[in-house]
Formats: C-alpha cells, structure tokens, sequence
C-alpha cells in the first residue's frame, strides 16, 4: 500500500468513527475497527467473537469450513465460497428476460447471485458481535440458511413485509453499517432484506402464492441462552432440457 493510499485509509477510519490517532499522531483502530478491519494477528480471540461455520450438506457431499477474522475478511472469504457455489448452479436463458443493456437472456438459477451477496452483507452488519456464539451459513439442498447470533431489532414480519425502506436506527454496529455502506457492499438503510425478496422474485423463487421464497425469523430459546436470527432462501427446482451446466 502506498503512504497516500495509507493516509486516506487512516483519515476515513477516523471520520466513521473506527479509529483515531493520540498525542504522537500515530493511528489506532478501536474495537469496531479491530472488527471490521484488523489483521488476524491483530485480534484478541478471547475478546471478539467473529467466528463463522460454512456448511454443504447437499446429497452425499458435506463439508464444513471455519473462517475465524475481521468483518472484511469474512466477507471476501466468505463471498468467494458463495461464488463457487453460484457458478457451480444449473442455470438457463429466459427468452422473456432481457438484460436491459445488451439485450442478452438475462440467466435463471436456483439463488440469485444477488441475494446471496446482499444475505452475506446483512449476516455480518448485523450480528450481535458481543454474544459467544458461532454465525452459521448452511447449504441444503432445497435451501441456504444464514442464522446469526443476535436477533433483529426489527420485527421479522415487517421485514418480510415491507415495500418501503425501513429508517430503524440501529443501536447495534452502527458505524460498521455506515463503513459497509461507504464502501458500497450493502444496501441503504432498511432495504436488504427487500432487495433479496425481490430478486428471488425476479428470478422466479416464489410460492404458490407469488410471494418470495424465503424466510426470517428470531430464534428465542431462553433455557439453553440463545438469541439467533436466521435468514432462509428457499432454491428454485430448475430441470428439463433447457438446464444448462455452467461447470
């Protein structure tokens, strides 16, 4: 990294409120900025609990990944096994949809991409990063499930619901959901969960009732102390022979 580029970093940490520099000038990141963006050499495991399960249980094939660092570490690592699995999916062209641009078929999978990176960015802005619990990503075969510890402070079902962005002021991680912002990885405020329910939609996971395939929901369980939310997208059952294998 050049000094400049150094210098940017260390001013716009300072501004968001991540870290600061003392008498000497020198610069330190406080705790939300050890958790968004400290070395894993640079974080105290007893103190910081960033762990995260990645789990396939799909068919015969199962496996489990541990990805213990900062937020943005989690998130590029965790972004590039999401990745493998959306490249891996069956998939075929919509002659009734058309990229807006090129005017080529605009692709159907079983989870949109989309939804994927936007369900990764909300999994990690908004854990409660203070509870000794584990994040979990497991791959189904009829679903992906991201369950988090600590619950949404927003009522599920007007998450599910809502057509409008939600304005909720966040009591929790409220300068990393700024920083993530800043840094173009999520959404606007309140309009995650929204924009994963309309892309499921746009690609064609939806219920009977034409609503999207996917569920959230707070996990409550006061005798074992867990306090959980869980985020579940429902895959779409692509078949026939216009499925197309993108290995």
């Amino acid at each position: 990294m050049r000094i400049g580029d150094k210098d940017r970093v260390c001013e716009y940490l300072t501004s968001s409120g991540l870290g600061y520099k003392n008498n000497d000038e020198k610069f330190f990141l406080n705790d939300e900025g050890v958790l968004f963006c400290a070395k894993q050499s640079s974080i105290d495991r007893a103190k910081y609990y960033i762990g995260v399960e990645f789990e396939a249980e799909e068919g015969k094939r199962s496996g489990l990944k541990k990805f213990w660092g900062s937020i943005l570490f989690l998130y590029y690592s965790l972004l590039e096994a999401l990745t493998g699995l959306w490249r891996s999916q069956d998939r075929f062209g919509d002659p009734r949809r058309r990229h807006e641009a090129t005017g080529a078929e605009v692709p159907i999978v079983d989870i949109p991409q989309s939804a994927l990176i936007e369900a990764l960015a909300n999994f990690l802005i908004h854990r409660d990063y203070s509870d000794n619990d584990v994040a979990r990503i497991k791959i189904f075969e009829d679903r992906i499930e991201f369950i988090n510890p600590g619950t949404s402070e927003i009522d599920p079902s007007k998450l599910m619901s809502s057509t409008e962005d939600l304005n909720q002021k966040y009591h929790r991680n409220k300068r990393i959901i700024e920083a993530m912002r800043f840094a173009r990885i999520n959404q606007h405020k309140g309009s995650g969960i929204r924009s994963i329910r309309h892309a499921l939609i746009e690609n064609g996971n939806v219920l009977p009732d034409g609503q999207a395939a996917f569920r959230v929901e707070n996990i409550v369980n006061d005798t074992r102390g867990e306090r959980r939310f869980r985020l579940i997208m429902f895959r779409r059952k692509i078949s026939g022979p216009e499925v197309k294998k993108n290995r």
